[in-house]
Parts: structure tokens; sequence; C-alpha cells
């Protein structure tokens, strides 16, 4: 399917995009390590990575993935060969991306956090030669690990690509010092396990002269990256995406390409888990690419979410809204940093699901009020300040689709839509279209009509891992003939061409003789932006309704107030069969609201707390 580009349509609009595949096919026919060699020799010293303000340069990160990919070459690892990798957002991360892409071996980016079971079935796919692991993930599965049969467990200090005095530390804020302090526990893990050795010993342990030539296609399977597990906590599936996915998303970023300007020497936050081909691809392939800086970050809590924005200082940072929302919490509320400004933020990006009407309200007011983007300008021209921008898509596609300044678009397009709100708009390599069922067969929606979203792209997935079934379960075939993968969302098109995810296509009740989603309940909900963040509503093992809102913290207003008038609405506007199996959960802080590892909103957890209510008041 990643190369399936046969339907778009022959016109002018399309000439340069078929232009340009073409030219991958042809030009690019070869691994991303060899990109990465071609792009790097223009950004050679420029920062390629800044870790809690160490600043690595292009040549540097090249040199250090040579050296890693002769040192895997020695222990026996070779093309097509998986890796098992289980690491945080460290600047060895994309060593070993790079090291493995040149050899044409596997990288298979699995969590910690997985189910025990699951990850013992994921490591006896991997290699038995070596595994790279950061030290504090290993502390969370050394049972497993040590037990496993892996010659070479390489153990990664997250203090490793940082100075041993912190003041060192380019951008070094005392205020923040103990961010540029962590503990190095790779001790503590080389005493669990005798085959456990450093990154530094590793490397010593395999050096020696080798050839290692570069090799891989375009179609070369590279990542093993996963779901973000949201229908089966700890057991996310797995998909494998070739180089193709990496070079296609990449060339099509460039300035020449895209039409957006040339921003080369801007720094880029990678936050999101790098089990994600969201982290891999978004955040680090396509950033690196660009002669972007990656900023590596290793944690990941949502209570610090406003402390990664200011020590990372990213240009360009994607987070779920949890974060965003927690940020915004942090700055507006709680007045932490409030002297301080994001005037270095050109791009806020919440990705992973939606935001609701009134969390776009309220961090918008967090934007401002913080002056995002106010340091930097584009050509000369200078932001008011920076909108919240929204990005999409699934691992399936990768991120397929995004909207740059959300709230400016909407304005942009005001005569278009009518007052109607912005979607995502797709990639220019990316089809999409909303499918309906008629008479059978799946034909396409009307503009603004809800369907199943679906997309084809050269950045499409080669599949699930050992999973053939679930593969062709996601490819849907429309009354043309065309096959398409699924997004396994429902949504709709608009008519500027800007796709709108409305919710899970899996997830709804048949009341009445009708199906009822989610979204049908949040839509009526989320109408009161002054006082509501969001609605999450969820189907307990009854079928009653749960709708779970998110207070604005500057409501004046009491919750019983606010709940009365969105149970009116709720009469008013929802049919008497779903109101009189809905009720409203209060949550008053992003804090109390349960979340994946992912970062996102929880929906099984939100699931068997409704449960676990019903039966309390049942006793």
């Amino acid at each position: 399917m990643e190369k399936d580009n046969e339907y778009l349509k022959r016109n002018r609009k399309t000439k340069k995009i078929q232009r340009v595949l073409a030219d991958i096919e042809e030009n690019h026919n070869h691994s991303w390590y060899q990109e990465m060699i071609v792009r790097s020799e223009k950004y050679a010293n420029m920062p390629a990575i800044f870790y809690r303000g160490n600043k690595i340069l292009f040549h540097e990160m090249m040199e250090s993935s040579a050296a890693l990919a002769s040192a895997l070459r020695r222990t026996g690892i070779g093309s097509g060969e998986e890796v098992g990798v289980c690491m945080c957002n460290v600047p060895e991360l994309a060593y070993v991306m790079l090291a493995l892409n040149k050899l044409a071996a596997k990288m298979n980016s699995f969590s910690a956090e997985y189910n025990e079971n699951y990850i013992e079935t994921i490591l006896r796919k991997c290699s038995k030669k070596v595994l790279f692991i950061t030290d504090s993930e290993y502390r969370r599965i050394s049972n497993l690990l040590n037990n496993a049969d892996i010659d070479n467990i390489v153990i990664i200090s997250k203090t490793r690509s940082l100075p041993g005095n912190p003041e060192c530390c380019d951008e070094y804020e005392a205020s923040l010092a103990e961010y540029y302090k962590m503990k190095d526990e790779t001790k503590t893990c080389l005493l669990s396990c005798d085959r456990c050795i450093t990154y530094d010993d590793y490397l010593d342990k395999y050096k020696g002269d080798i050839d290692v030539e570069e090799v891989g296609t375009l179609d070369t399977e590279f990542l093993v990256t996963y779901t973000s597990g949201s229908t089966k906590i700890g057991f996310p599936k797995a998909i494998i995406h070739t180089n193709r996915s990496l070079i296609v998303s990449g060339r099509f970023h460039d300035a020449e390409v895209s039409g957006n300007p040339d921003l080369r020497g801007l720094r880029a936050l990678a936050m999101i888990h790098p089990d994600s081909n969201t982290c891999l691809i978004t955040c680090i392939s396509d950033i690196l690419m660009q002669g972007w800086c990656v900023a590596f970050e290793p944690e990941y809590k949502v209570e610090n979410a406003l402390d990664y924005l200011m020590i990372n200082k990213p240009n360009y940072a994607n987070m779920t809204s949890s974060f965003w929302n927690m940020a915004a919490i942090q700055y507006l509320v709680e007045k932490r940093f409030a002297e301080r400004k994001l005037e270095f933020l050109l791009a806020a990006f919440a990705v992973g699901e939606n935001i609701g009407n009134g969390e776009e309200r309220f961090l918008n007011r967090f934007l401002k009020k913080a002056k995002a983007g106010s340091g930097l300008s584009i050509k000369g021209f200078h932001m008011p300040y920076v909108t919240i921008s929204i990005g999409g898509g699934d691992c399936e596609h990768g991120g397929i689709y995004y909207t740059l300044w959300k709230t400016l678009y909407s304005k942009l397009y005001a005569l278009k839509l009518r007052g109607k709100p912005i979607g995502m708009l797709p990639e220019k390599y990316v089809l999409v279209s909303a499918l309906k069922e008629c008479d059978g067969k799946l034909v396409e929606c009307e503009k603004n009509e809800l369907g199943l979203i679906v997309a084809n792209s050269a950045t499409t997935m080669r599949g699930y891992r050992d999973n053939a079934a679930e593969t062709w379960k996601k490819i849907v075939t429309d009354n043309k003939g065309h096959n398409w993968v699924s997004c396994n969302v429902i949504g709709y098109i608009d008519e500027v061409g800007a796709v709108h995810v409305k919710g899970r296509a899996e997830e709804y009740r048949i009341i009445n003789g009708k199906k009822v989603y989610p979204f049908n309940i949040d839509d009526v909900i989320d109408q009161d932006t002054n006082n509501i963040l969001s609605s999450i509503s969820v189907f307990d093992s009854n079928d009653c309704i749960v709708a779970n809102i998110i207070l604005n913290p500057f409501t004046k207003e009491s919750e019983d107030e606010i709940v009365d008038r969105a149970m009116e609405r709720c009469h008013d506007l929802l049919h008497s069969a779903v109101y009189s199996r809905l009720r409203i959960r209060v949550f008053h802080s992003i804090e109390e609201f349960p979340i994946t590892m992912s970062g996102k909103r929880n929906i099984r957890r939100l699931e068997e707390l409704s449960d676990q209510e019903r039966m309390s008041s049942a006793g």
C-alpha cells in the first residue's frame, strides 16, 4: 500500500507531487542512513541534538552512529536482523537508529511498561546477540532480561551525554538545576547480570577496523513500532515501517516541496515515547532531515509539562492535550514561570487525540499570555502570537495530516467554511477519503458527511507484525475498486479538504435502533466553552453512558450549575433513549484525569471507573 499512488488525480495540482514521488523512487532509493549522510554534509557543524543543554553537532552524531554500526557488525548483526531497543529519549537513541539502519537491520522499539508476557513475546522475536536499553528502563524489566538469552544487554545511562558539571550545560539555569542532574544507574544494573555491559564498554569490546557498506532500499523494513495500546492496555499492536516512510515524509517537508520557508537550525522537542513512530519519524527523522536540532527529553511526566518546555525551549513541540493543559494550568493558574515567556515556541502541536472546544480556548489563552512565538520571525514577519496547532493520523499511516496555527486558519477559511471549525489538512502526498455503506458497498461521502476515514499514502505501514489477519482487516475497498487502509475513526472531510476526526469507529452502541457514538454526546456538552475544557464520554458494561468532563480552572460557576445546564442541553438535543442512559462525572483537574502511558486520555480506565461506581452504588 505504501507505494500505491495510482489514485492521485492527474491534474496540475498533483503534477508536482507525482514528480517528487518519482524522484524519490529514482534518486532516493536507498536507506534512511544514506539519506542522512547526504543531508548531514550540508549541516555538519550545526547542532543535531540538544540534550538538557548539551549540544551535539551533525558530524558528531554521524560519527557516533558509524562507530556503533561497526561494533554491531562485529557483534554479528546483519541485514534483516531484528534488534530490541527499549530506551527513553536520549541522544544515543539517534545513534542506534542510524547504526541499525546502516546495516539494513530492523529496530524493534518497545516499552518497559508493556505487559510482562507481551515483552517476553517481543524478546523472542529479537536478536539474541544484542539489546539496547536505558538504565531507567532496565530497572523496570531487569528480571525479564536477566532470564532472557541475550549475549549483550547494552545499558545506556541517561547521564552519558551530559557533561560532568551540570553548570557546563549550554543555557544552564539555576532555577531548573534539578533537570541537569540525573542519577547514573548503570553500576547497579551491571551488578544484576553478567551479560550487562555499558554502551562505551560495548563499543570498546567490539571496536576494530571493519568495512560496513551501506545497504538497504526504500522498501527495506526498518522500524517495528507500536500503536498507542488504547484498545488493549499493555498489548499494543506491532507495526512495520520501511525506509520509504521516513524518506517520503522528510522529503515532503523540504522547503521547495512543502512551500514552507526553510527554517533549518530551529529546535524540536522529542518527548513522546520512542515505541511510537510519532517519536521516531515525526520528532526525530523528519526534524533531522530538515537540518533542525532535536531536543531529546528523557522524562515523560505530565506534572512536569511546563518545565520540559522551559528547559528545552523548543521552537516546535508535539504533546498530547493532557500535557498542554497541564502546562497551561501551571502557567496561568499556579503562576509557575509566570514572569517568563514562551517567545521561542513557533509551533505548538496537540497530537494523539482531539482537543475540546473549551480546551482550544484555554490553550490559546495560555499561548497568548505567554507571548508564544514573539521572539521569532518568518522571513521578517512576526506572529502576533502562536495559536494551538493540531496534528494527527495514526501509527499505521504516520503523521498524515496537520493544521498549523489552527485559529489563524479558521479565519483564513472563514468565508468558505461559514463559521464551521477548521480540521486537519492532509499532507500533499496523502489521499484521504470518508466512506459510507450504501447497498452493501462502500462509497465516498459527500462533503461534511460522516463516514469511515481512510487513507492511502507512501508512508502507510507495511503491515502489522506477524498478524496478516489484522492487516487485511484494515484494508477496505470502495465501489471503484480502490484499496484504502482504514484509520479506524469516524469523521468527515469539509469544503477545503480538511479532515475532522470525531471518534473511534468501533466505539458505539445501538440505542433505539441507531448507532450512538460518544462524540454525539460530547459535541453537545462541549458547547459550554467557558466552563468545560472537554468531555470524554464512555459506555459502561450495561450500555449506560458516562460523560467525563474536565472543568475549566477559571470557571466562576458552581459544579452543579455547569452540570445542570449540560444535562439540559442533552435533554433538548439528544434522543430521549440516549438521555435516559446519561450521567456526568466531573473532574476538577487534569491531574485527576486518567491517562495512558502514551499521555492520551485513558478510555479503558474511564470505562472501568464507570463499572466500579455502578457496582458500588448497587452494593
